[in-house]
């Protein structure tokens, strides 16, 4: 295994990786936050929504590949912010997860390295995030 994971975009193909990536993320923020627990039908939900990212031009999901296999992922989008701010459109950060196995070698800092990529080429200079109570690994 080669000891850094390459940043791309998503594909249709990575679908499993990716819902199995969200599945981890879920089970920890439901742990930190049990209103974060996700309702029966998630993966179902999920790979609607893993779809429609795919096809949107707001929204950019990158996953972390080593070798072949999706290691880490991050979704963001652009949004405006509500009538009482300046209207400047800026990039969010939805969701970013690493496989334990690979964390501490710089999967995550690289994937959020290529969402700032993303936003430049959109125009976008501000990024935001938020990250739940208590999850000290982000």
């Amino acid at each position: 295994m080669s000891s850094s994971a390459s940043i791309r975009r998503a594909r249709p193909d990575d679908l499993d990786a990716v819902l199995q990536l969200w599945q981890r993320l879920d089970e920890t923020q439901a742990q930190l936050d049990p209103t974060l627990t996700p309702v029966d039908d998630a993966r179902a939900l999920w790979t609607v929504e893993f779809h429609d990212l795919l096809r949107s031009d707001a929204v950019c999901l990158l996953v972390a590949d080593l070798d072949g296999v999706v290691v880490g992922l991050v979704t963001a989008r652009l949004l405006t912010p509500p009538p009482l701010h300046e209207p400047e459109v800026y990039a969010f950060i939805d969701e970013l997860v690493v496989d334990p196995a690979v964390r501490e070698r710089g999967v995550g800092a690289r994937l959020v390295g290529a969402v700032r990529v993303w936003a430049a080429e959109q125009g976008v200079a501000r990024i935001e995030a938020r990250v739940v109570a208590g999850n000290g690994a982000a």
